[in-house]
């Protein structure tokens, strides 16, 4: 953590970190099981597909599984500044964002993490594995009453497309034609859909009782922000990891004793 002398109420941290997992257990959707066997020729990932005898799928096993390992880096930064106090309350501001730079794994389990195969660098295709996700928050301060504002920040992802491009629905990717080199150099279509970034804004009051409790009462995506859609998700909707439609209200009392 810095805090330099001559910005008083600010101080700034950033962390680094990595993290290496063998034997990772994971569970794969049934788009990545059909991708993962048809598209990339993983054949561990075929034995979970069951067909009828007229080749139509009839069954797909979605388990957790083993895969060989996996890593993930990235850096942690968060910001502080609380301004002096004034005649209205006191104002501070908190900038907390997570930034990922690395996430390979090794599905095959042959040792060698991020191969084009295994869908190499991960960071910021769907998954949903976001390269940046930040949160500023602004506080105002007076007596026994609080307010918040909060800004939450999705960056874009980028996902797999190229089953709807074979079957002849390539106007849902916005980029049907992208072609990309497999390990021995060959090119291979790699149609992708790009979704876009995401902002949503929460705002929060409270008051602090007498009797040491607190009430605070709040609107999470208080502008209404659609999630965006995704070709990857069932039916074609939007991912759980991000806000469901509309605004969530809530009240909340918090008791100390």
């Amino acid at each position: 953590v810095y805090s330099p002398s001559y910005i008083q109420g600010f101080d700034i941290s950033l962390d680094w970190w990595n993290i290496e997992l063998e034997n990772t257990i994971t569970t794969f959707s049934g788009n990545a099981i059909l991708n993962s066997c048809f598209v990339d020729g993983l054949t561990n990932f075929c034995s979970l597909i069951t067909r009828k005898p007229d080749g139509s799928i009839e069954d797909l096993l979605s388990v957790q599984n083993n895969i060989g390992s996996t890593e993930v880096e990235g850096y942690d930064l968060t910001l502080n500044y609380r301004l002096p106090e004034t005649a209205y309350g006191t104002f501070s501001f908190t900038l907390d964002s997570a930034y990922i730079s690395k996430y390979e794994e090794d599905l095959d389990g042959d040792g060698v993490r991020g191969e084009v195969s295994e869908g190499g660098n991960q960071v910021g295709e769907y998954g949903p594995i976001w390269r940046l996700r930040s949160t500023l928050a602004t506080r105002w301060e007076y007596a026994d009453f609080g307010a918040t504002w909060n800004v939450r920040f999705y960056s874009g992802l980028d996902e797999d497309c190229q089953s709807y491009v074979d079957y002849g629905y390539s106007f849902l990717c916005s980029d049907p034609d992208r072609i990309v080199d497999d390990e021995d150099g060959t090119p291979i279509a790699a149609a992708e859909n790009h979704i876009g970034a995401t902002t949503y804004h929460d705002v929060s009051g409270y008051w602090k009782t007498p009797w040491n409790g607190r009430i605070t009462l709040g609107v999470n995506n208080v502008l209404e922000k659609e999630p965006p859609r995704s070709v990857a998700t069932f039916a074609n909707r939007f991912d759980p990891e991000y806000d469901v439609p509309g605004r969530f209200y809530y009240a909340r009392y918090t008791q100390r004793f």
